[in-house]
């Protein structure tokens, strides 16, 4: 099971192996989402994508997270 909206920090940032813990999805999935638009990251200076916890939050609770 996805871990529980409520002990993600919408404040902090994620990385897509993370991201990728939260919600139970592989790395390339991750990323995959990203580039189709379903997850909004930002690309750090590190060339890394990082994804806000309130992104990850809002897509544990929507539809998003059915596939």
């Amino acid at each position: 099971m996805p871990v529980d909206p409520n002990q993600i920090n919408p404040k902090l940032m994620y990385s897509v192996q993370e991201s990728a813990l939260i919600i139970e999805k592989k790395e390339q999935t991750v990323r995959s989402y990203i580039n189709s638009g379903r997850l909004k990251a930002i690309k750090g200076d590190d060339n890394r994508w990082r994804i806000k916890g309130s992104e990850l939050i809002r897509f544990l609770n929507g539809s998003n997270s059915t596939s």
